[in-house]
């Protein structure tokens, strides 16, 4: 989930810097779990800009009353 959403800074060195003879093997679920974290957070992250948007728009008309 780290290496999906950009959080680990190292992982790409991990995973540039492994050999040939070394693979990596993720269990299905773990892939499932991933999947459905990375969708609750582009949720949490739209609900937070749509909350941005609104606090915005509320400053914008409030200040057109001065």
């Amino acid at each position: 989930m780290s290496i999906c959403t950009g959080r680990d800074p190292q992982a790409n060195t991990l995973l540039e810097s492994t050999l040939p003879s070394v693979q990596f093997a993720l269990p299905s679920i773990c892939v499932m779990e991933a999947l459905s974290a990375l969708e609750n957070e582009l949720k949490y992250r739209r609900r937070f800009e749509n909350e941005l948007n609104l606090q915005i728009s509320q400053v914008r008309r409030d200040q057109t009353l001065f």
